[in-house]
């Protein structure tokens, strides 16, 4: 029985592992571009929505919460958050500031992954804003760098400077708001390639109670990010400017050029400054193609997405998708190549944990020899 047991604590281990080699943060790429922050999303300077999708208080989903996605941008002194809230259960009054239907921002400035608040050389935000300021009026809670601000900030403190704007819209709302480089303590240089620990909880107080729920990127063991840097699960990465517009009847914004497919791979064809809403056809020579089957569209203007099954139909060679909205279109070449080779892990991200995952496999097949060979004396 012993033996029993002890192999399956070193198979329980080998499935801990391997999920951990490969599990990986959320990335949030923020384009170069300044928006107007007023509440009002911009397409052309804010980069791909990334969903707020587990709802729950802790590590169970809640029924009923809210949800909702985020969008972000950068210029030289500002980072832009953009919130799209779903909450048809507005609520607060609560005199307990995290009690309330808020947005918190959780920045790690030099993606230090600490486990501690009051670190003054690596610097850590939770910045929450609130969607109304009830009765205790609040408007900006929360701590930089374990200097908590309970109430309204004062001129003295970094959520002071904080600029912001919240819209109302039937059972939804967002939140659009800007943090200064300026007031990060030490000293702080936003450049492309920046990489930020990030993290954005958006809680729901309900029946005029207290939070109901919080909704998270993913789901959160513990929420405890607001003690604990090292809990936050995305990276938010400063990028490249946004491409231009598209000029009417020309070229799709993707850059210029033929796109590259390769059989057994999907690949996004084209971002276009267009409403999604306005979106008419898009045609492979006279064939008109299927949504959600040939290709799928998503908004951030309008990003169009080959699917696999219809690169695979593709025979090899230059082909040229039109892209409609109304009586306007786009074009793009897409170049389908054969199925890429295989890439190699890259040794910087999961290497150290496969390597150990190889190890353990080795230990337990070692525990069958031995288990086996008990056996037969």
């Amino acid at each position: 029985m012993k033996k029993i047991l002890a192999f399956g604590i070193v198979i329980a281990m080998m499935f801990a592992l391997a999920i951990s080699a490969t599990a990986a943060p959320i990335t949030i790429t923020a384009p170069k571009g300044t928006p107007a922050v007023d509440g009002v999303f911009d397409a052309g300077v804010y980069g791909d929505w990334t969903a707020l999708g587990f709802v729950g208080s802790g590590p169970d989903p809640i029924d009923g919460g809210a949800d909702g996605r985020v969008a972000a941008a950068w210029d030289d002194e500002w980072i832009y958050v953009f919130v799209e809230a779903n909450d048809p259960t507005p609520f607060s009054d609560n005199s307990t500031n995290w009690q309330t239907d808020n947005v918190e921002f959780f920045f790690d400035w030099n993606n230090y992954k600490g486990e501690t608040i009051d670190n003054d050389d690596n610097p850590f935000w939770q910045a929450r804003i609130h969607r109304a300021p009830g009765a205790e009026e609040f408007s900006r809670t929360g701590h930089a760098n374990g200097d908590w601000q309970n109430e309204q900030p004062n001129d003295d403190h970094p959520f002071y400077h904080i600029r912001y704007a919240i819209v109302e819209s039937g059972s939804s709302y967002t939140i659009e708001a800007a943090f200064p480089r300026s007031a990060i303590e030490g000293g702080f240089t936003f450049a492309e390639g920046t990489v930020i620990g990030f993290d954005v909880t958006l809680s729901d107080a309900q029946d005029n109670d207290d939070r109901y729920s919080t909704a998270f990127f993913y789901a959160s063991e513990d929420d405890q990010m607001w003690q604990n840097p090292s809990h936050l699960k995305a990276l938010l990465v400063l990028g490249a400017a946004a491409p231009p517009p598209a000029a009417d009847g020309g070229a799709a914004a993707s850059g210029g050029g033929a796109v590259t497919a390769a059989a057994g791979s999907s690949v996004e064809l084209a971002k276009i400054d267009r409403p999604l809403a306005d979106l008419t056809e898009v045609k492979w020579g006279d064939r008109v193609l299927e949504r959600d089957v040939d290709y799928t569209a998503r908004e951030g203007s309008t990003i169009i997405t080959l699917t696999q099954s219809f690169i695979d139909s593709l025979p090899e060679g230059t082909h040229t998708i039109a892209i409609s909205f109304g009586s306007e279109v786009f074009e793009q070449e897409v170049a389908r190549v054969a199925a890429a080779p295989a890439a190699r892990p890259s040794p910087r991200t999961n290497d150290a944990g496969i390597m150990a995952l190889i190890a353990l496999m080795a230990i337990a097949a070692a525990g069958i020899v031995i288990i086996r060979r008990k056996a037969v004396r």
